[in-house]
C-alpha cells in the first residue's frame, strides 16, 4: 500500500491501543541525525556561529559540537535552554524534547509550569533562570558556576 499521508502520533497510538497492525510505511519515523541537522540549521539561521550560540546557552562549544554530531547526549535542562535560546514556542519546545528522547514540560510540575510561562512570555535564558531562582526553583543552567 502506498501512503501519501503519514499517520500522526495520535493516530499511531490509537492504532497500537486498538491492537491493529500498522504498516511502517505509514509512519514518518524521526531519525536522530535528521533532528540534529534540523537543529543545526535553526541555530545558524539565528546565530552567526555555533560558538556564539554555545556561549548564549552557557554550553561549551566542544560539547555543543559533540551533541550536534550525535556523539554526546544532552540532559533535559540543556535541551530546554537550547529551545529558549532559539525562541521556540511551547509546541516547538515540546516537539524538540520528544524528538530528542526527553520528557515534555509538565504543567502540573511547579518548575515546568514556571518554565512554560517564561517561554510563553518570550523570556531569554537569563531572564528564565532569574525567574526560576526568584521563585526558589533550580535554574536551567547557572552561568555563575561556569563564568
Amino acid at each position: 500500500m502506498n501512503y501519501q499521508k503519514k499517520l500522526s502520533t495520535e493516530e499511531i497510538l490509537k492504532e497500537i491501543e486498538s491492537g491493529n497492525t500498522i504498516d511502517t510505511n505509514a509512519i514518518d519515523f524521526v531519525e536522530p541525525k535528521a533532528q540534529l541537522n534540523q537543529l543545526s540549521r535553526a541555530i545558524l539561521d539565528k546565530f552567526k556561529s555555533f560558538s556564539k550560540f554555545a556561549t548564549a546557552c552557557y554550553i561549551s562549544s566542544s560539547h555543543l559540537n559533540e551533541f550536534l554530531n550525535g556523539k554526546k547526549k544532552f540532559g533535559r535542562d540543556k535541551l530546554i535552554a537550547i529551545c529558549i535560546t532559539l525562541k521556540y514556542t511551547i509546541p516547538e519546545t515540546s516537539q524538540m524534547l520528544h524528538r530528542l528522547g526527553s520528557t515534555d514540560l509538565y504543567s502540573k510540575n511547579r518548575r515546568d509550569f514556571e518554565i512554560l510561562r517564561c517561554i510563553k512570555k518570550g523570556m531569554t535564558l537569563d531572564e528564565t533562570n532569574e525567574h526560576l531562582l526568584r521563585n526558589g526553583l533550580n535554574d536551567l543552567y547557572d552561568k555563575r558556576k561556569n563564568p
